[in-house]
């Protein structure tokens, strides 16, 4: 078998004679190679600089997120506020609670204290009017020096001390300036060592009840303040 291969020539119309590019040709196909990369990254670089960029989507997320905190922190302040006012009412209430139970324990303890008081004093009055009878000749003295002029008076005093004030009348019109009688009178409602003087002018309540009930509102009034 032979190896040998016979190339048929060819005829003239299919002889094509080959050329060297020269180097213009080049440098138009690199050109015109080049141009549409060019173009297009014109293109994409107008299409960045029309379309939003990084940092104003960056700038809109900030933005948003400062309007987010500004809510919260103005929702936080009005729930801070509301509570404070919650708190602040109810400190008022207890304030004024605790000052109406100040109020009433000062009330109740003084009323206690008050009875004591006069109990104690009462029975220190009565211990000295009967140790003392001549007590009731004071208590008429003050009377008269409170009771308004008058030319005439009535004392009317417990039955205990009638015979003794009847004895010191001459004492009495002595005593007292521009006294011209002096009528003494017994009473039973009147208890030993007080009296009630009267004219028509007017009454002086020297009575040992009065004088404690005197006694009684000046110390109420000091606690009470």
């Amino acid at each position: 078998m032979s190896l040998s291969k016979v190339i048929r020539g060819l005829s003239a119309q299919e002889f094509r004679p080959f050329e060297f590019d020269s180097f213009d040709h080049q440098e138009k196909i690199a050109k015109n190679d080049k141009k549409p990369v060019i173009e297009e990254a014109f293109q994409e670089d107008l299409q960045n600089s029309q379309a939003p960029g990084k940092s104003q989507v960056a700038g809109n997320v900030s933005d948003e997120i400062e309007e987010a905190f500004q809510k919260g922190k103005a929702e936080g302040l009005r729930e801070s506020e509301e509570s404070l006012n919650s708190a602040v009412k109810a400190l008022g209430m207890a304030l004024e609670e605790i000052s109406q139970l100040r109020k009433t324990i000062i009330r109740n303890s003084s009323q206690d204290m008050l009875h004591l008081v006069l109990t104690i004093a009462r029975q220190v009055l009565h211990c000295e009017v009967a140790v003392k009878p001549e007590t009731i000749l004071s208590s008429i003295e003050r009377a008269l020096s409170a009771s308004i002029s008058s030319d005439s008076y009535i004392v009317k005093v417990s039955p205990q001390d009638l015979e003794l004030v009847i004895e010191k009348k001459p004492f009495f019109l002595a005593r007292v300036t521009g006294l011209k009688n002096i009528n003494f009178e017994s009473d039973d409602t009147i208890s030993r060592g007080g009296c009630r003087v009267e004219s028509e002018l007017g009454e002086v309540d020297a009575t040992i009840e009065t004088q404690l009930e005197e006694i009684r509102q000046y110390l109420l009034d000091s606690i009470m303040g």
